[in-house]
C-alpha cells in the first residue's frame, strides 16, 4: 500500500510528542490529522506504540458497527483511520497477525461470517488490511478453511470481497488448484441469488476479469462454459429483471470472447484456452424458441437493456456462424420478432443497430436459410416500403428508421454484387418500388451532403449565379448613366 516512497511524505514536527505522555491513549493517535502521513512515514515511535492490545481495538473498530452513530469519530473517522493503521502494522510487523494460533488474523476473517450482509465500507477496509498482510499466509488459511470461503462467498454483494475472491482465483499455485475449482464453482451458483442485485452483478463482474487476462487458464474456461452456460440461458428470462440482466451480459461476453479467440485461431500460432464452440451452442440453442418468445410477447412501451443484451447475443452468435443456432434460428422465425420491434420501436437506435447488425452478419457470412427467413417469410421490402411511407402532418416529420433504413439499402446493393442467392430479391417489383420511392432518393442526398456526388452541379449553380448577378450589375450601371446624360443635357 506505501510502496517504497515514504520519504515523500512530510513529518509532523509535533507528532512524536503523543509518546512522551505515559497514558498516551490510542484514540488520542486517531484523533491527529497528521497519523496517516506518519504511518506512510514509518515512524518507528508509532511502530513501537502499536502492540497486540491496540491491533485488537483498531481490529475492532473496523469490524463493528457502532451502536450509536451519533459519535461521528467512533462511525466514520476511527474506522478510516484504523484502517490506514493496520495497513502499516501488517506490512511492517505480519508477525502480529500469525502469532497465537493466527487469533488476530481469524479476527479479521471471521468478520465475513456473518448471516447479515456486512457494512460495504468496513468490509473495504478489512480487505485493504488482509492485502498488506503475507499474502501466502492469507492465501492458505482462506483455502484451507471452508468456513471462511463460505462467508466470503455469502458476502459477495460487497465489491471488495468479490476483488478479494478474484485475487484467490488468479493465485499462481498448483498446491490449491482443487480449492479454486470449488471456489469457483461456489461463486457462479449465485448468480441466480435475488436477494441482493449487486450479487448477480458481482458475479459478472468475476467471470468478465477472469476471461480479460492474457494468462488464460483452461481449467476455469472448462467450468465457464461448461453446465454454466446452461444456468445462464435458464436465468436469461426469469421476472428478476437484474438477474436476468446480468445473465444475458455475461452470456454476450463470453460469445464475444469467442468471436476474439476464433479469429485468433487464423494465426499461425494461436493464443488463448481450447474452447470447444459447437459443445457452447449445443448448451444455447434450446433456450432460443424461449428467447424468442419472450421477446415477441413485448409489451412494455420501453424496450429494456436486458431485451437488447439478448439481441446482442443472438446478433454475436450468428456472427459465430454455427450451424445448429443458426436452424434454432430458422426454425423460431427470428425475423418476425426482428420486424416487430423495428416497427414498434420507431426511435429506439440502439435497437436498430441490433437490426443492421444481424442482417450485415447474416450477408457478410451468406447464410442462405436467415436471407430466406428475412425477404421470404417475413417480406423485409414490403417493411421497408412501409417504414419510409411519407408521414402526413402538419410537423412533417422524420420516421425514426430512416437513416438505418438507408444504411441497410446501401449495404444490401453493395454485398450483393458478389452475393448470388441475394441478387434474386432485388430483381422484383418491390425492391424496384422501394428504390423508387425513397432509395434512390436518399442515395442522391446522402451522396451531395457527403460530397461525393452534385459537387459540379453546385458550381454550375454558382457561375450561373454570379453571372446573373453580373448582368443586373450592369443593367443598373447602364442606367445610371443615362440618367446622367439625361441631366446633362436639360
Amino acid at each position: 500500500m506505501f510502496g517504497n516512497f515514504h520519504w515523500l511524505f512530510f513529518r509532523s514536527p509535533t507528532f512524536d510528542l503523543h509518546f512522551q505522555n505515559e497514558d498516551l491513549q490510542l484514540t488520542t493517535l486517531l484523533d491527529d490529522d497528521n497519523l496517516i502521513c506518519e504511518a506512510q512515514s514509518q515512524n518507528t515511535k508509532l511502530l513501537d506504540f502499536v502492540q497486540e492490545e491496540q491491533v485488537l481495538e483498531l481490529i475492532k473498530y473496523i469490524t463493528e458497527m457502532p451502536d450509536d452513530d451519533s459519535n461521528s469519530k467512533r462511525a466514520y473517522r476511527y474506522p478510516f483511520y484504523s484502517n490506514a493503521l493496520l495497513c502499516f502494522v501488517g506490512q511492517v510487523k505480519p508477525q502480529y497477525f500469525i502469532e497465537n494460533d493466527k487469533r488476530l488474523l481469524y479476527k479479521l476473517l471471521n468478520f465475513f461470517s456473518q448471516d447479515q450482509d456486512v457494512n460495504s465500507v468496513l468490509a473495504g477496509f478489512v480487505i485493504n488490511v488482509l492485502e498488506q498482510i503475507q499474502g501466502e499466509i492469507v492465501v492458505g488459511e482462506c483455502f484451507q478453511n471452508q468456513q471462511v470461503q463460505e462467508g466470503m462467498i455469502r458476502q459477495l454483494q460487497s465489491r471488495s470481497v468479490s476483488d478479494f475472491l478474484l485475487y484467490l482465483l488468479k493465485v499462481q499455485s498448483e498446491q490449491y488448484q482443487n480449492e479454486k475449482i470449488n471456489l469457483l464453482q461456489s461463486i457462479l451458483k449465485r448468480i441466480d441469488d435475488s436477494t441482493n442485485f449487486e450479487i448477480s452483478s458481482n458475479v459478472s463482474y468475476i467471470i468478465q476479469e477472469l476471461i480479460k487476462v492474457e494468462d488464460y487458464q483452461q481449467w476455469y474456461m472448462d467450468i465457464i462454459f461448461g453446465e454454466f452456460i446452461n444456468k445462464l440461458c435458464q436465468t436469461i428470462s426469469v421476472k428478476d429483471n437484474y438477474i436476468s440482466l446480468s445473465s444475458s451480459t455475461i452470456l454476450n461476453n463470453l460469445l464475444q470472447f469467442l468471436k476474439q479467440t476464433s479469429m485468433q485461431n487464423y494465426e499461425p500460432q494461436p493464443k488463448g484456452p481450447k474452447i470447444d464452440v459447437d459443445m457452447v451452442f449445443s448448451r444455447i440453442e434450446p433456450y432460443c424458441t424461449d428467447w424468442v418468445e419472450y421477446l415477441l410477447n413485448q409489451k412494455s412501451p420501453i424496450l429494456g437493456q436486458q431485451k437488447l443484451k439478448l439481441l446482442e447475443i443472438i446478433g454475436v452468435g450468428v456472427s459465430l456462424n454455427n450451424q445448429s443456432f443458426i436452424n434454432r434460428l430458422y426454425q423460431c422465425n427470428v425475423f418476425k420478432v426482428y420486424n416487430q420491434l423495428f416497427l414498434t420501436y420507431e426511435q429506439h437506435d440502439i435497437l436498430h443497430f441490433q437490426y443492421f447488425n444481424l442482417i450485415s452478419q447474416m450477408i457478410e457470412n451468406q447464410i442462405d436459410i436467415l436471407i430466406k427467413n428475412l425477404f421470404e417469410e417475413n417480406q423485409f421490402i414490403q417493411l421497408l416500403i412501409q417504414c419510409t411511407n411519407k408521414v402526413d402532418n402538419q410537423e412533417k416529420q422524420r420516421k425514426g428508421q430512416l437513416g438505418f433504413i438507408t444504411l441497410l439499402g446501401i449495404f444490401i446493393v453493395e454485398k450483393a454484387e458478389n452475393y448470388e442467392y441475394l441478387q434474386q430479391y432485388l430483381q422484383n417489383e418491390s425492391w424496384q418500388q422501394f428504390k423508387t420511392q425513397y432509395f434512390e432518393k436518399a442515395q442522391k442526398i446522402n451522396n451531395f451532403e457527403l460530397g461525393q456526388d452534385g459537387i459540379d452541379q453546385l458550381y454550375q449553380q454558382k457561375d450561373v449565379q454570379l453571372e446573373v448577378d453580373a448582368n443586373i450589375q450592369s443593367e443598373e450601371q447602364n442606367k445610371e448613366q443615362n440618367r446622367n446624360q439625361n441631366q446633362e443635357t436639360i
